[in-house]
């Protein structure tokens, strides 16, 4: 029995509606039903004053322990309130900078180099990469992997050709139509988050290139592409329930 012979389980996600999010959801579900527990869901939208108010909630609660999505941008201060509670808890995917906690994530290093791996394989030589903010362990991991991939065929992952920002369709067209209108020479791009790949595929093609006889994308997750904007595309799949259901 957790805290005060609690039977549910606390579970916080960034954005309830990211692809790698109701995986995880589900996983935790599937676990805590065999085990007779309930589940109580929180998406604190990356919010960090909004994410410690949610683990502040849990403990009152309290729930008997926590599985917890962090973001980019997470604030230690609502993680400290479960170390010094004694409160157990699991972090999923990504972790948190100075937070001594059990992570449950896939090899995002390994991953980022087979997707890259695959777009050479097609011919590529010029690769871009582009992620969420680099704050997030799993953006530096899956660029680390890019970058490995890259040297093995000689090649470097430019700095130019290197960009960061929100985790949204909205960067990634900016990015893509910057880079494309710069005359810097792309004919790949890997993408470590998949709200950016939409973007990025309306800019190729509104910059009149083609995909993928022009330019290929691999990006991690499914994204949510709209019928119109559908495209051959090398993915790199997370086995998300498997890592709640761990968690």
């Amino acid at each position: 029995n957790g805290a005060g012979g609690s039977r549910e389980i606390g579970v916080l996600v960034p954005c309830i509606t990211i692809s790698l999010y109701p995986g995880v959801i589900r996983g935790v579900e599937d676990a805590c039903g065999e085990a007779e527990y309930h589940v109580v869901i929180g998406s604190y939208d990356a919010i960090p004053a909004k994410e410690s108010r949610y683990i502040a909630e849990m403990i009152s609660k309290p729930v008997a322990g926590m599985v917890i999505c962090p973001s980019f941008n997470s604030s230690q201060s609502g993680y400290h309130q479960l170390l010094d509670r004694g409160l157990p808890f699991v972090l999923v995917d990504t972790m948190v900078d100075g937070i001594d906690a059990d992570l449950v994530s896939t090899d995002n290093f390994w991953g980022a180099r087979l997707g890259t791996r695959n777009l050479l394989a097609t011919g590529c030589r010029s690769i871009a990469f582009l992620s969420g903010h680099l704050s997030a362990s799993t953006s530096r991991e899956r660029m680390a992997g890019c970058q490995a991939a890259l040297k093995e065929q000689g090649l470097e992952l430019e700095r130019r050709r290197t960009l960061e920002g929100p985790f949204t369709e909205e960067f990634g067209y900016a990015a893509a139509q910057r880079l494309l209108g710069s005359g810097a020479k792309v004919d790949g791009f890997f993408v470590a988050n998949d709200p950016i790949t939409v973007g990025v595929i309306r800019a190729i093609r509104d910059a009149g290139r083609r995909i993928p006889e022009d330019i290929r994308i691999c990006t991690f997750d499914d994204p949510d592409i709209p019928p119109l904007h559908r495209v051959p595309l090398i993915v790199v799949r997370q086995p998300r329930r498997e890592a709640g259901r761990k968690a």
